[in-house]
């Protein structure tokens, strides 16, 4: 869905909450660039690292438990970006493909804060005949240069 506020020839900006090995932030930003968009990395790589371990003993047992924090590194001076692209997603089980069960992503205008453009695609995590990961984010990418 895009709203008559969206411009297809704007800059996007792609951020992830935590980016450790994101490899849909990766085929988002490929599938955008292979599109014709102005694409603005993300300044800052953000990642958990463990800070505190824990030794928790039962009556019988005893292991190890990590806390972890969330750090960010800044690589550049921050460029802005005419919108922002926030995703979310829970993959599905694949033995060979990425697949989600739910995806959705929010094109955001971050001087107004309003959405200027969403997806929201779900489907049954288990069975045959799902759509890959990259067939949705391709479809969602394709649909923002129409």
């Amino acid at each position: 869905m895009k709203t008559n506020a969206y411009h297809p020839d704007a800059s996007i900006k792609l951020v992830a909450i935590n980016n450790d090995n994101n490899i849909v932030l990766g085929r988002m930003e490929h599938a955008l660039l292979s599109e014709g968009f102005q694409v603005v990395v993300d300044n800052e790589l953000r990642g958990s690292v463990p800070y505190e371990q824990l030794n928790v003993a039962t009556s019988d047992t005893s292991y190890l438990l990590s806390r972890r924090q969330t750090i960010g590194i800044k690589m550049f001076p921050e460029k802005q970006a005419d919108y922002i692209l926030r995703t979310n997603y829970t993959l599905a089980p694949s033995f060979s493909r990425l697949k989600f069960s739910e995806f959705s992503a929010a094109m955001i205008d971050p001087e107004t804060g309003q959405t200027v453009a969403s997806v929201q695609f779900f489907q049954n995590p288990v069975g045959i005949g799902r759509r890959k990961a990259n067939k949705v984010i391709d479809d969602f990418v394709k649909d923002l240069k129409q």
